[in-house]
């Protein structure tokens, strides 16, 4: 009997406790929420007076905590994979733009910043049906020796997109474009091919989106905002290597910018 009682009380303590924790929660949440509430509409006014809104429906990006990574270019990967798309044999020659690679199936360009442009006209081709292009992309890249294992896809009608993320963010420039035209396959975009790796010990850094959004609104580049983004941008600082940089890509009513937090900088993202 005495056990029972022992173990009644031991019950009704721990639902205590777990009702103590919950309600913990509850008010660190709600304590969370009544602070972003007033961040927000302290932003909003902050950000009426440089004559910028945000949309209604945008949620504020929580800080980021965004990397700073190099990548080495190899110019012998980049050719490797010119001549696999040009059959296996191709003539080269340096141009003041890149290099270019010839042979009877097309013409395949790298560029100085590392931008890859190639049209391809093989033997027999016939354009993919829609629902084959996503899979036919994919298997032009992997028999080029270009690795798209883990990356992301978006396809439209005969065109098909591929990017992968880096440090878990996304490489906002860094994609290759495929598209099947009725006589030639084209492939651009930028590209990398060796591991990321860091250059200094304090590697990882916070950035508030706040900040950003000030910066943005200072430059009178829109009147609205309409979505927002941590991730990283792909700059050539070197002719033989890459920058990734943190940024934040913001969506606005005139066009798509990104946010330097670093340099302080807004500039206005290519159009693809």
């Amino acid at each position: 009997m005495q056990w029972s009682r022992v173990k009644s009380i031991l019950i009704v303590l721990l639902l205590l406790v777990d009702g103590f924790l919950g309600c913990m929660l509850g008010v660190k949440a709600f304590s969370a929420y009544q602070q972003a509430q007033t961040t927000r509409a302290q932003l909003d006014t902050v950000l009426a007076g440089y004559g910028l809104t945000l949309d209604e429906t945008m949620s504020l990006p929580d800080e980021a905590l965004m990397p700073q990574l190099n990548i080495d270019r190899n110019r012998a990967d980049e050719a490797a994979v010119a001549t696999a798309l040009l059959g296996g044999e191709a003539e080269r020659s340096e141009e003041e733009a890149g290099s270019r690679f010839t042979s009877p199936v097309g013409t395949v360009v790298w560029s100085e910043d590392g931008t890859l442009e190639a049209v391809l006209q093989p033997a027999g081709y016939v354009r993919p049906t829609a629902d084959e292009v996503r899979a036919q992309a994919a298997a032009l890249l992997q028999d080029a020796g270009i690795q798209t294992a883990g990356a992301d896809w978006e396809t439209h009608v005969w065109t098909a997109r591929a990017h992968f993320k880096t440090a878990g963010y996304a490489v906002f420039n860094r994609a290759l474009t495929v598209t099947f035209s009725e006589e030639a396959v084209r492939i651009e975009g930028l590209w990398t091919f060796d591991t990321p790796y860091a250059t200094r010990s304090d590697l990882y850094a916070t950035y508030n989106p706040v900040d950003a959004l000030l910066q943005f609104a200072r430059q009178g580049l829109a009147s609205q905002v309409v979505d927002m983004e941590p991730g990283l941008l792909l700059g050539n600082t070197a002719g033989n290597q890459f920058q990734l940089s943190p940024v934040w890509k913001i969506t606005a009513d005139t066009g798509v910018y990104y946010a330097d937090p670093i340099k302080n900088e807004i500039t206005a993202a290519e159009e693809e």
